[in-house]
């Protein structure tokens, strides 16, 4: 459910001039539906199926049966989010 501390939390860190990049969440639903996602003085980030590195929607699926240059199918979406990044078939050193 709703925590009004946590989104209290936030705004005070906002206003003491520190900013929040959140994830919408992986659920295939409205990222409103979630927090800290549907917080207003939060960048809410959705995640992106590229495949290529290219726009144009063209790149072959890789690991997954995604469509390049959409959300990815897990990803939350609507009104709340504010940019999409690559979030799928990332390849790391780690």
């Amino acid at each position: 459910g709703y925590n009004a501390a946590y989104e209290e939390a936030i705004d005070r860190a906002v206003e003491s001039g520190v900013g929040f990049a959140v994830a919408a969440g992986n659920s295939a639903d409205l990222a409103a539906n979630y927090q800290p996602a549907r917080f207003a003085n939060v960048t809410t980030v959705s995640a992106l199926a590229d495949f290529d590195g290219k726009s144009g929607g063209l790149g072959s699926p890789t690991c997954r049966t995604d469509q390049d240059d959409t959300l990815a199918d897990f990803s939350n979406w609507g009104d709340k989010v504010d940019i999409a990044a690559p979030g799928v078939c990332i390849l790391s050193t780690y």
